[in-house]
């Protein structure tokens, strides 16, 4: 997973029950999908971007299907924790749009004619600027390239220059609340899709 903005070399992963939470989420609301598959959310946070990849792999089946969103934080160490998680729900809502879009899509005749973004593509939604893609990478397969790698074992801070950025760090150091406040407010009930108007893929707009 590579970040819109290629200066960006801090990182720090999506804490794992975020990223359990928010794949119940899925699979709650795409209940015939998630009978003949499974949802896996991963991400990075940047000191001033969010990406988020969805994925979801039919059972029996090494394909799998992903869109990533791309949202624009307030950079620095100064960017309030809330700030972080409002646009980890907005991508959330992003993605369940667009998987909601897909698979409507695959109930279609012409569903092999859409072609979806290989490279990063704005979009508005609810008035908010993204930044949507879509890949193909498998989440199983790539994790085993990493263990083999041996990068399983590198720490929840991630830095792929040598290049020192304290803000990243900063930002390293709130996942930790940062997860807890997440799967609270899911588990709460306070976090639901809020059926935005979904983002509509076009062959004209996506080639």
């Amino acid at each position: 997973m590579t970040p819109r903005n290629p200066s960006q070399k801090k990182w720090t992963a999506l804490p794992s029950e975020f990223r359990e939470k928010a794949a119940q989420v899925f699979a709650q609301n795409f209940i015939r999908e998630s009978k003949q598959g499974s949802f896996l959310i991963d991400g990075r946070i940047y000191p001033g971007e969010v990406v988020m990849r969805a994925g979801y792999v039919e059972n029996g089946r090494l394909k799998q299907t992903n869109f990533e969103v791309s949202l624009d934080t307030s950079a620095g160490a100064s960017a309030p924790n809330s700030s972080v998680m409002d646009k980890l729900f907005l991508g959330i809502d992003v993605l369940g749009s667009v998987f909601e879009t897909h698979f409507e899509h695959l109930q279609e005749e012409e569903a092999d004619e859409i072609e979806y973004p290989m490279a990063w593509e704005e979009y508005e939604f609810d008035d908010a600027k993204v930044f949507l893609r879509f890949s193909t990478v498998n989440t199983a397969l790539e994790e085993a390239a990493d263990r083999l790698l041996g990068e399983s074992s590198s720490p929840l801070f991630q830095d792929d220059s040598e290049v020192e950025n304290p803000d990243a760090l900063a930002l390293a150091t709130i996942d930790t609340d940062l997860a807890q406040d997440v799967s609270r407010a899911i588990r709460e009930g306070r976090y639901k899709p809020q059926g935005h108007e979904a983002i509509e893929p076009t062959t004209e707009d996506l080639h």
